[in-house]
């Protein structure tokens, strides 16, 4: 049974069967709104579904080159792709996020190089996360199948960091954390001179403190 065989028989109970959208949407949208409050209740096993996750382990070949104060980075003998994007570049031991791969040897940092300008630079592309199936609400657990491990248990982000865990660097997993929110839009560089209060204005020469709002996307 489809969500138009259910509208129907809405219709047929109630002995209303008009040929209007609007009818039809609201019945369909009361109908969504008692089907996802009935999943969210239990871990229905008919909703459940297994997939498998590729993950990747740090990827260091060929060279890099990064300019100090730019985002962008050029590598040489790389095959860089769109599986990177997201995850980390490390270089001189300092971390960086990837904003965008450009192609197999240009990539974009979400921040601008801080150390010294240089070509042919070792470094490391890390993979701290992992993007899910689009049609995923909640994750129940995850399971190492290679090394017979077993499920690996979740904790939230306040968890994470009232423990002040780390990655395992030894590549072993315990357990698994869902990532929050790693981009946000940095406050103007420029800044628009503003009016100054009823019965006053700004001075010239003077620090002013003012707040903005972080937008995430």
């Amino acid at each position: 049974m489809n969500l138009k065989d259910i509208v129907d028989r809405v219709k047929a109970i109630t002995d209303y069967n008009p040929s209007v959208t609007t009818y039809d949407d609201q019945i369909k949208s009361i109908i969504i709104d008692h089907y996802l409050e009935l999943c969210s209740r239990s871990k229905w096993l008919f909703l459940q579904q297994d997939a498998t996750i590729t993950v990747y382990a740090d990827y260091t070949t060929g060279t890099a080159g990064v300019t100090n104060a730019s985002r962008e980075g050029t590598g040489s003998g790389t095959a860089w792709d769109s599986t990177m994007e997201g995850q980390t570049f490390i270089h001189s031991s300092v971390e960086y996020k990837i904003a965008e791969v450009v192609n197999a040897t240009n990539l974009t940092l979400v921040d601008a190089f801080a150390g010294s300008s240089g070509a042919g630079q070792s470094y490391t592309i890390r993979f701290d996360s992992y993007i899910l199936p689009n049609d995923v609400i909640d994750v129940l657990y995850f399971t190492s199948r290679d090394d017979d491990r077993g499920k690996l248990p979740h904790i939230d982000g306040r968890t994470d960091a009232s423990y002040h865990l780390d990655r395992d660097q030894t590549g072993d997993p315990t357990v698994w954390i869902a990532a929050g929110m790693e981009f946000i839009d940095a406050p103007p560089e420029t800044l628009t001179l503003a009016a100054g209060p009823p019965g006053g204005s700004l001075i010239d020469g003077s620090v002013y403190r003012y707040r903005y709002t972080v937008l995430h996307r």
